[in-house]
Parts: structure tokens; sequence; C-alpha cells
């Protein structure tokens, strides 16, 4: 649908001002409609919702046009005053000046205490500003601060004997900035879109207003989500354990101890340590 914003974007910049006039807005919506909706085949799902936008945008700005709307020329108070305080975002917890890196491990450890490690390895994180995301009888799912992650890797592969282990890092910094940039122009345009709903003359052109309002809006709920997302899995690294019981090995086992006489090795070690002087 991203063709779809840019379609309503351009309608909105000249009927604000590019161009200076609502039949300038009509020419550009109509040349949209044609860029975007005249290629779409009956099987092209989104190139048909596309043009549905496309044509949208043209009725819209043919009414506006009709009724002679004037021209918004400034942003609306209250939006202004709103991007005067904007609220912080999931991008302000992030620094974004280098890679952004997603860290995730998974291991498999195999212990004598499977609830005695789970213990030491959940105190370990918490220490480090982690916390528990999960746990069962037999696994364990951390978070931690990503620059505590290989302090934390170190304490887990001491916790018993490492089976199998799978360290990761995926770079999202291409997407993390793409959603960052998609959500300010989405923005900007909501402040447009909602400028125009403040001046529809009739039920109808509000009606059209607020369709593509409602259309911007649950685009920025969508991508506000994958940044959060995004800016989590950055923040904490995720560390999962899969723990397996390794029974306790007795002296009576002949490769764990063997008497140095074989008569002696006979009687077994632990008779010998029942014997009574």
């Amino acid at each position: 649908m991203a063709r779809s914003w840019i379609a309503l974007a351009c309608f909105v910049a000249a009927l604000a001002g590019c161009g200076g006039s609502p039949s300038r807005a009509v020419g550009v919506a109509a040349e949209t409609t044609s860029f975007y909706g005249g290629g779409a085949s009956a099987g092209d799902d989104e190139g048909v919702a596309e043009a549905e936008v496309a044509r949208d945008v043209t009725g819209l700005a043919s009414r506006y046009a009709q009724a002679s709307v004037p021209q918004p020329q400034t942003q609306a108070p209250q939006a202004s005053a709103q991007s005067a305080q904007r609220a912080p975002t999931a991008t302000d917890a992030v620094d974004t000046s280098g890679p952004l890196l997603i860290y995730a491990a998974t291991f498999h450890l195999a212990v004598y205490e499977v609830q005695d490690s789970q213990a030491r390895i959940a105190h370990a994180a918490r220490e480090l500003g982690g916390f528990i995301s999960s746990q069962s009888d037999d696994s364990l799912v951390v978070r931690v601060p990503a620059p505590r992650f290989h302090a934390v890797l170190e304490l887990v592969e001491q916790a018993g004997d490492v089976e199998h282990r799978d360290v990761r890092a995926q770079d999202v910094s291409e997407e993390f900035h793409d959603v960052e940039i998609r959500l300010r122009n989405l923005e900007a345009m909501r402040v447009r879109v909602t400028a125009l709903l403040a001046q529809a003359r009739t039920v109808e052109e509000a009606l059209q207003v607020e369709q593509q309002l409602h259309r911007i809006t649950e685009e920025l709920e969508r991508l506000r989500g994958r940044q959060r997302f995004l800016a989590d899995r950055i923040a904490f690294s995720t560390i999962t354990i899969l723990f397996r019981p390794r029974p306790r090995e007795t002296l009576d086992q002949p490769e764990v101890f063997e008497l140095p006489f074989g008569w002696l090795d006979t009687l077994g070690l632990s008779n010998l340590l029942d014997l009574r002087s």
C-alpha cells in the first residue's frame, strides 16, 4: 500500500498549496489515479486497493474544487502544538548512531540439578539488569540488556556441560530507519488531512476525509507496533536455555572408581565403606 500513501500525499500537497488552487489538486489526483490505478489487474489485490484509494482521492479533490474550499495556509493550532511537544517514542530509547543489532542465543545444557541451575542463571540475569521471560521444568528464557549479553553467555556456559550452542546477531538498522522515516511522513500527512477535515462543508466531504484519516491512522499504529518490537529486541537480548538432567554417577560403577586389587573390587567399594573395625 506504499503507493496509495503517495497518491494521497500528492493530493494533500496540491490542495494545501502546491499549485495554489483546488483545480490543480484535481489534476494531480487524476494523474495519480491514471498512474497507479490504470495497470491494476483483476487478480492484483494490491493494485486494486491502490486504484480505489486514488479514485477516492480524486473524488475528494473534485468536491473541494467545486465547493471552492479555502486553502489551509498553516497547520491547525492544535496539531502544531502536538508537533511541538512530541510524545516519547521507541526510537528515543535506542542509540541509532551505530549498527542496530538483535542478539539471540540458544543453549542445550546437561546438568545434574535442573532447578538449581535454573535458579543460578536466573539470579545472574537479574543481577545484570535482566528478567525471566518464560520458564518450565526443562527450559528457561531470560532477557538481558544487550551490553550484558556476552557476560551472561559466559555464566550460562559455566552452569553445565554445553551440548549445543547457537549465538546469532541480526542487523535491523535498515528496517528500523525505514520505519522511522515512514512514521514521520505519515505523521505530517495526518496533520494536513486533519486540517482538511476542518474545512469540510458537507457531511459527505467530511466522511471522505475521515476515511483517508482512518487509513493513515491504521498504518501509523502498525508501524509504531513494529518500531516498539524492534526497539525492545535491540535493547534486550534473548537467551534460551534447554536443560537435560544428567544421572549422578555412583561409586560402584567400574568406570568411575576401580580398586587396585581384584579381590577388593569384588567386594564393592560401598561394602568396604560399611565395614566396622
